[in-house]
């Protein structure tokens, strides 16, 4: 059975510059949530979930 293509974007309408800033932004966010958790597998799922949405957020912010 074959699956549907999905045609993605051949370039981002996002200057390179600002994806890396959230990149890192969410980077360091996960070490400061591994600070506190003790290291990265510590850190509950909920938070997790948390910080996708607000990496997410920022994203949609770029656009």
């Amino acid at each position: 059975m074959e699956g549907e293509v999905i045609d993605f974007p051949s370039s981002s309408s996002v200057p390179e510059e600002p994806i890396q800033r959230v990149i890192k932004f969410e980077g360091d966010v996960a070490e400061l949530l591994s600070a506190i958790y003790g290291n990265r597998s510590e850190i509950p799922v909920e938070v997790i979930d948390q910080l996708d949405a607000l990496v997410n957020t920022v994203e949609r912010t770029l656009n």
